[in-house]
């Protein structure tokens, strides 16, 4: 994941869950889920599959304009 994370550019937090204490805490039910959670700590947005690149900057930029995203 780091290496994916250097490739790409990303910068932002990465939790990989190696442990697995998500799938109990959060619901994770399939692999990739993806959340979106802001300075406050609220999970604002959840995505389940893989995602693009510009379907992730999409889904970040649209929660930090305030914009509520549907779960899939």
């Amino acid at each position: 994941v780091s290496e994916f994370a250097q490739r790409y550019g990303l910068t932002y937090p990465i939790f990989l869950d190696q442990q697995g204490v998500s799938h109990g805490l959060m619901d994770v039910r399939y692999i990739p889920t993806s959340f979106i959670v802001d300075s406050h700590g609220i999970v604002r947005a959840r995505m389940t599959g893989a995602l693009t690149l510009d379907q992730m900057k999409n889904a970040v930029t649209a929660v930090l304009q305030g914009h509520t995203l549907a779960s899939n």
